[in-house]
């Protein structure tokens, strides 16, 4: 995830996740001194990816899957 993030940040600069939107939503006055500028906030912030997984069934099989035979 943090490689997709950084690839669109820098080769696409293209914000498809949306966090101009919040950004502006949260500090709409540093927005705005950011697009007077003509920088979009998206190419510059710093991301951090934190994964929460919940496995809710293991879906057990009644024999073991054997891989390479």
């Amino acid at each position: 995830m943090q490689t997709l993030i950084s690839k669109l940040q820098k080769v696409y600069d293209s914000d498809v996740l949306g966090f101009g939107e919040i950004f502006n939503e949260e500090e709409p006055k540093a927005n705005e001194s950011y697009m007077k500028n003509k920088k979009h906030i998206f190419t510059e912030i710093k991301t951090k990816i934190n994964v929460h997984v919940q496995i809710k069934a293991s879906n057990k099989t009644m024999k073991p899957i054997i891989i390479g035979k």
